[in-house]
Protein backbone atom coordinates (compact mmCIF):
# COMPACT_ATOMS: atom_id res chain seq x y z
CA UNK A 1 0.00 0.00 0.00
CA UNK A 2 1.26 3.62 -1.04
CA UNK A 3 2.19 5.12 2.27
CA UNK A 4 0.46 8.94 1.13
CA UNK A 5 -2.86 6.72 1.72
CA UNK A 6 -1.86 6.14 5.29
CA UNK A 7 -0.72 9.60 5.97
CA UNK A 8 -4.09 11.02 4.47
CA UNK A 9 -5.36 8.86 6.64
CA UNK A 10 -4.14 10.27 9.37
CA UNK A 11 -4.82 13.98 8.29
CA UNK A 12 -8.14 13.04 7.47
CA UNK A 13 -8.81 11.29 11.16
CA UNK A 14 -7.46 14.69 13.17
CA UNK A 15 -9.48 17.35 11.22
CA UNK A 16 -12.32 15.00 11.34
CA UNK A 17 -11.71 14.65 15.30
CA UNK A 18 -10.16 17.59 15.99
CA UNK A 19 -13.07 20.43 15.18
CA UNK A 20 -14.38 18.39 18.20
CA UNK A 21 -12.24 18.28 20.91
CA UNK A 22 -11.55 21.90 19.90
CA UNK A 23 -15.36 22.41 20.47
CA UNK A 24 -15.38 20.45 23.96
CA UNK A 25 -12.32 22.22 25.42
CA UNK A 26 -14.15 25.24 24.13
CA UNK A 27 -17.41 24.79 25.67
CA UNK A 28 -15.72 23.18 29.21
CA UNK A 29 -13.80 26.47 29.28
CA UNK A 30 -16.31 29.08 29.14
CA UNK A 31 -19.08 26.96 31.20
CA UNK A 32 -17.24 25.85 34.31
CA UNK A 33 -16.28 29.21 35.36
CA UNK A 34 -19.97 29.88 35.46
CA UNK A 35 -20.78 27.22 37.44
CA UNK A 36 -21.76 28.28 41.33
CA UNK A 37 -21.60 25.32 43.58
CA UNK A 38 -17.95 23.68 43.74
CA UNK A 39 -19.37 20.25 43.95
CA UNK A 40 -21.13 20.64 40.60
CA UNK A 41 -18.29 22.76 39.09
CA UNK A 42 -15.89 19.54 39.88
CA UNK A 43 -17.87 17.08 38.50
CA UNK A 44 -18.40 19.15 35.47
CA UNK A 45 -14.56 19.23 35.40
CA UNK A 46 -14.27 15.24 36.32
CA UNK A 47 -16.63 15.14 32.67
CA UNK A 48 -14.67 16.79 30.73
CA UNK A 49 -11.48 14.89 31.65
CA UNK A 50 -13.08 12.22 31.43
CA UNK A 51 -14.40 12.44 27.70
CA UNK A 52 -10.95 13.97 26.34
CA UNK A 53 -9.12 11.76 28.20
CA UNK A 54 -10.97 9.19 25.18
CA UNK A 55 -9.99 11.48 22.55
CA UNK A 56 -6.47 11.83 23.17
CA UNK A 57 -5.92 8.04 23.84
CA UNK A 58 -7.90 7.28 20.11
CA UNK A 59 -5.38 9.75 18.90
CA UNK A 60 -2.55 8.35 20.24
CA UNK A 61 -3.20 4.82 19.12
CA UNK A 62 -3.84 6.54 15.82
CA UNK A 63 -0.70 7.91 15.83
CA UNK A 64 1.09 5.24 17.33
CA UNK A 65 -0.50 3.08 14.41
CA UNK A 66 0.56 5.52 11.63
CA UNK A 67 3.96 5.39 12.98
CA UNK A 68 4.84 2.11 12.69
CA UNK A 69 3.61 2.10 9.12
CA UNK A 70 5.63 4.85 7.51
CA UNK A 71 8.61 5.03 10.17
CA UNK A 72 11.00 4.63 7.65
CA UNK A 73 9.59 6.37 4.76
CA UNK A 74 10.97 9.50 3.63
CA UNK A 75 8.13 10.71 1.81
CA UNK A 76 5.58 9.30 4.58
CA UNK A 77 7.75 11.59 6.84
CA UNK A 78 8.17 14.71 4.75
CA UNK A 79 4.58 14.85 4.34
CA UNK A 80 3.96 14.17 7.98
CA UNK A 81 6.36 16.79 8.59
CA UNK A 82 4.56 19.25 6.50
CA UNK A 83 1.12 18.96 7.86
CA UNK A 84 2.77 19.37 11.62
CA UNK A 85 4.89 22.77 10.60
CA UNK A 86 1.12 24.23 9.13
CA UNK A 87 -0.52 23.03 12.34
CA UNK A 88 1.90 24.68 14.47
CA UNK A 89 1.85 27.94 12.52
CA UNK A 90 -2.11 27.80 12.34
CA UNK A 91 -1.62 27.20 16.75
CA UNK A 92 0.68 30.24 16.57
CA UNK A 93 -1.86 32.22 14.65
CA UNK A 94 -4.14 31.39 17.25
CA UNK A 95 -2.03 32.13 20.26
CA UNK A 96 -1.46 35.68 18.90
CA UNK A 97 -5.22 36.50 19.22
CA UNK A 98 -6.32 35.09 22.40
Amino acid sequence: MWVGKWIEELIVYFEKHGTDTMKLMMEAGIEIPNIEGDGDRDERIKEANEMLKIIFKNFEGKVKKFEKKVRNNKQAKERADNYQKKSEELFSAMQKIL
